[in-house]
């Protein structure tokens, strides 16, 4: 039995920092790119789908979401002294 590929997902390099006023890591998604708001550093993104599975992760801002199937995903993003989890729906 061999294994089954996992998907390549492209990290974009991050276009600009962004200083959220009170603090927060925020989290959006616009056309299958998620983004990070409000870090000052290394940010690490991590996409698990519903069985627990990691299906992507990059260090930066930004993570292309477009190779995932349709489904529901938990997105995590830590820039090392905050977090920040939101569910979302592909």
């Amino acid at each position: 039995m061999g294994s089954i590929p996992q998907p390549l997902l492209l990290c974009l390099a991050p276009t600009a920092i962004n200083a959220a006023g009170d603090g927060m890591l925020s989290l959006s998604v616009i056309d299958d790119v998620m983004m990070v708001n409000g870090s000052a550093g290394e940010t690490v993104l991590t996409v698990t789908d519903m069985q627990g599975r990691c299906v992507a992760a990059c260090q930066g801002v930004t993570l292309s979401l477009s190779s995932l199937p349709t489904g529901i995903y938990i997105v995590r993003a830590s820039d090392g002294s905050r977090q920040v989890i939101k569910k979302i729906k592909k």
